[in-house]
Order: C-alpha cells, then structure tokens, then sequence
C-alpha cells in the first residue's frame, strides 16, 4: 500500500519459549521470515525490524532496515517509537509471533487508519492487538512521554490515543507463539 511503512517487532527476549522464536519454524519456514513476508505485502515503503539489538536474521537487501530501540530494554514502545521517528506517514505494525495473522488484516487495519487519521488495532474480549495495528505518526509525542515516563506498553498508547478498535471475527489470527508447543507438531 502506498504510504504505509512496516515494522516487524523481533525484539523480545522468548523467555517462555525457551530459545530464540524468531528462528521457530512453521511449516519449514522460521517465524520472522512468515511475520516478514505478510508485512512486505502491506508495506509499500519503507520495511523495517525492530531486533532489540539482537541479531540479524533477515538477509533481505535494502528494502529491510534494522531499526534500534529508541530506549534499550524499552519493549515494544520503545520500538514503535524508533519506527515512527522514520516515517513519513505511519507505520503498519507486526510482531515476528503472530504467524497466523493474514495479510487482509494487516491490509485491513493500515487502511482505516489512514482514513481515519487515528491509530487502529483489532480488539477482543482480552482486549487490544497492539501488535498488529496501525500507528500513525501523530501519536509520537504521546509515545516519547508514556516511553519517558518508564512505559513499556502499546496498549497504553492505544488506550491514551483515542485508538479505533476494530472487530475481526477470525481471533485465532491472532494467537502468538509463546511457547514450543503453541507451534504444531511438523
């Protein structure tokens, strides 16, 4: 889509997992990678990730930038808001354990968005999907002074925005993978 940066969120520290996710495979392929692809397939500019400092594990060219935290050991505020200091209109956002998510969502979510102007995320009876959402530049300010005040939380962001909140009713898109056995057996 044209106007619609990405960011993949591969910065958590898979403490339940018991090893580094993002190199977890679904059906042969590993997590970042099918995270990678859905968001490339949304994102008609500029395609970052958000590693936490981690190592690389995207081989892709110049379409992927590597993007810092803005704060080390912020979470994925602190990655949402070093993804919003490179973009030019808002970032379609995605975390490397929501392999289920389609496409369509994704696509979904950044076009109400820009329509709406306000940041946009599916929400469910557990409440928002922050990592699968639409964040428009203009809540940088926001973000800056809920990171600096020691917020590690897109929820809260979300909360705070006036976010919209949208209904999909497939749920088990998104479902994330928190441990070895949230994967199917090969």
């Amino acid at each position: 889509m044209k106007g619609v940066d990405g960011l993949l969120l591969a910065g958590g520290r898979s403490q339940r997992f018991g090893g580094d996710k993002r190199v977890a495979r679904l059906n042969g392929e590993p997590l970042w990678a099918i995270t990678l692809g859905k968001l490339r397939r949304v994102a008609g500019g500029r395609v970052m990730v958000a590693d936490g400092g981690g190592p690389a594990l995207y081989r892709h060219g110049s379409r992927v930038e590597k993007v810092p935290d803005a704060v080390i050991g912020g979470g994925p505020l602190a990655a949402l808001v070093a993804g919003l200091q490179r973009s030019s209109s808002g970032l379609v956002v995605l975390a490397c354990d929501l392999p289920w998510i389609s496409s369509s969502v994704l696509e979904g979510v950044a076009r109400t968005g820009l329509a709406c102007g306000l940041p946009v995320a599916p929400r469910g009876p557990r409440g928002w999907e922050p990592l699968a959402a639409w964040y428009p530049v203009s809540v940088l300010p926001l973000a800056l002074a809920l990171l600096g005040g020691g917020c590690a939380s897109p929820q809260r962001l979300l909360d705070k925005s006036g976010a919209l909140a949208l209904d999909w009713p497939v749920r088990r898109q998104f479902r994330n993978v928190n441990r070895p056995g949230d994967l199917p057996a090969a």
